[in-house]
């Protein structure tokens, strides 16, 4: 637990993002109110095409934020997701899996029609 400019305790997520705050830290705190009290139970499709679909514990909820309890192999670090990259049921993660998989072979089409054209003189 880390403390806050005012030093009391309060778990700071720093996300840093690159379209509209560039280079500026946003904090967002987690409160007593966002604790999960069963345990829910999320499908994170943030890395899709390499790691699959992972099921996984959600310890804390902020709206369209959460935070999963790491996998017991990992190291004790919390993740971190936003809501176009978790879903409540397994269907709609294999929708969005899907989803990205068409869009990875249209895009390597493009690659592969680009290498093919290329001459080397």
């Amino acid at each position: 637990m880390r403390t806050h400019h005012r030093d009391y305790p309060c778990p700071v997520v720093t996300v840093v993002r690159t379209s509209d705050t560039v280079g500026r830290a946003e904090h967002r705190h987690f409160s007593s109110s966002n604790q999960i009290a069963a345990a829910m139970i999320v499908y994170v499709t943030k890395n899709v095409l390499s790691a699959g679909i992972q099921e996984r514990t959600v310890m804390e909820r902020d709206g369209n934020f959460i935070k999963v309890k790491p996998f017991p192999n990992e190291i004790n670090i919390a993740q971190y997701y936003w809501k176009p990259h978790w879903h409540e049921t397994r269907e709609a993660a294999i929708l969005h899996a899907e989803e990205h998989r068409k869009k990875r072979i249209v895009a390597l089409k493009k690659q592969i029609a680009k290498l093919e054209a290329m001459t080397f003189e």
